[in-house]
């Protein structure tokens, strides 16, 4: 038996409600600074050392208790990545340390070895999916899905990167949308740090007014919660390295297509990729969500989450099935793309990638939702400026656009998606400054 350890500007809000809770804390990284460079790499062994699942006391409408949780894992020198409520949360907890947050209160166990749903008695779903992305990463499951795609060639990237904020009205003017302040600029998610709220959309047919050709496995599901957090850790793993304050977590729902609020009249695959209002506004209409076009209807729905995950940021990622057989893009050839501050669109399969390429390519489209820029070509400027106008930072240049890099760029995963890339978690110092991080 194995041993465990039983946001000057204003946006969008309750103006009663307070942005974080007070009793999350800073951590500080000691050794993040030694390492950063304009070419900021992880070295793939450090990645996922000690990952760690910690299934806690449920905490999903407490969010002090959740913050008390937190801290109390930082406070022995781990830290909490990915937060799956209500009880589960996966992070890097070296096992030396178990036997200390074994006597914190609301800890029920932490291992670093996979374990079953049924030894830790979680039975949530959303929890599940937290079980089942440690383990798929705890059994060497990931290293070796990692490893069956290395050196496997991929199309060139042909994404669309939106910013609504040039085209609608300021947030502020939303009808029945309260004001409070955020944090540094007026525009959501313009800074990679804090608690962070994502929810992920799992779009369902219902054979409503397209013929329902594609509906959502248990298996698919789950491949996808674990690529989704893999992305995720992905970057919390860098904002760790570099020491980013306030520390970096994600707080995660997955909202599964078999769930009614999931579930419209359209094909996604068999649409137009940039009419994904089709299948978005009927969607958060069954969330709530039912005035205005997609953009007031998405922000809204965003900003409801993180407010009541007590979160500094938050935003959605939509995903449509389309598994083996069915087209790789939309009928109008877009696959995965991103509106800066709003929302990720993928897709189960995109345009030529391997399937197992999938959180690499949710990873680069979750910088453009921090408002980081493209750095290939032609998708970047090339007078080197930055990728938007109206924007948290729009004076912040792009200098590692490829035209802009006679000597060819620094590598990058907002500029290219290799295996080097990915593996080794490369940022340069252009997509970080986009990102609101100082370094």
């Amino acid at each position: 038996m194995k041993k465990l350890f039983c946001i000057a500007a204003v946006v969008y809000a309750l103006l009663a409600q307070p942005l974080l809770s007070e009793s999350r804390i800073d951590r500080v990284n000691p050794a993040g600074l030694a390492s950063v460079q304009d070419d900021l790499t992880l070295n793939p062994s450090e990645s996922f050392r000690d990952i760690a699942l910690i299934v806690t006391e449920n905490f999903e409408t407490d969010n002090t208790k959740r913050d008390l949780l937190l801290n109390a894992v930082d406070s022995i020198g781990g830290h909490v990545y990915l937060v799956y409520p209500p009880n589960v949360m996966v992070g890097r907890v070296p096992s030396a340390l178990h036997g200390q947050l074994g006597r914190t209160l609301g800890i029920k166990f932490v291992t670093n070895a996979p374990i079953s749903a049924r030894e830790v008695d979680v039975r949530n779903p959303n929890a599940l999916d937290g079980l089942h992305f440690f383990n798929w990463v705890a059994s060497g499951e990931k290293i070796r899905e990692d490893e069956s795609v290395k050196g496997i060639p991929f199309p060139p990237l042909k994404e669309f990167v939106g910013n609504a904020w040039e085209q609608t009205k300021p947030f502020s003017s939303l009808p029945g949308l309260k004001l409070v302040p955020m944090h540094h600029t007026a525009f959501p998610n313009d800074v990679m740090d804090g608690l962070v709220k994502v929810d992920v959309m799992y779009v369902e047919s219902n054979g409503s007014i397209d013929a329902n050709q594609y509906t959502w496995t248990v298996t698919d599901h789950n491949r996808v919660a674990n690529w989704t957090s893999a992305g995720f850790y992905w970057w919390v793993e860098i904002a760790n390295l570099l020491g980013i304050q306030p520390a970096l977590t994600y707080i995660m729902h997955f909202n599964a297509g078999s769930a009614w609020q999931q579930q419209q009249g359209y094909e996604p695959i068999t649409r137009n990729g940039l009419d994904d209002f089709l299948w978005m506004n009927p969607i958060l209409a069954n969330h709530g969500f039912a005035t205005g076009d997609k953009f007031q209807r998405v922000r809204a729905f965003n900003q409801n989450r993180r407010i009541a995950a007590g979160a500094k940021n938050g935003f959605s990622a939509w995903v449509v099935y389309n598994p083996p057989g069915a087209p790789a893009t939309h009928s109008d050839g877009w696959y995965a793309f991103a509106w800066y501050g709003d929302y990720v669109k993928m897709n189960f399969q995109n345009n030529g990638y391997a399937l197992e390429q999938y959180p690499r390519i949710f990873a680069h489209e979750m910088g453009h939702v921090f408002w980081a820029c493209d750095e290939y070509a032609p998708q970047c400027a090339t007078n080197c400026s930055n990728c938007y106008t109206v924007g948290p930072r729009p004076a912040s240049m792009n200098w590692n656009c490829e035209y802009c890099t006679p000597g060819g760029p620094t590598s990058c995963l907002m500029h290219s998606l290799t295996d080097y890339n990915w593996i080794n978690h490369s940022t340069c110092e252009h997509t970080r400054r986009q990102m609101g991080w100082p370094y």
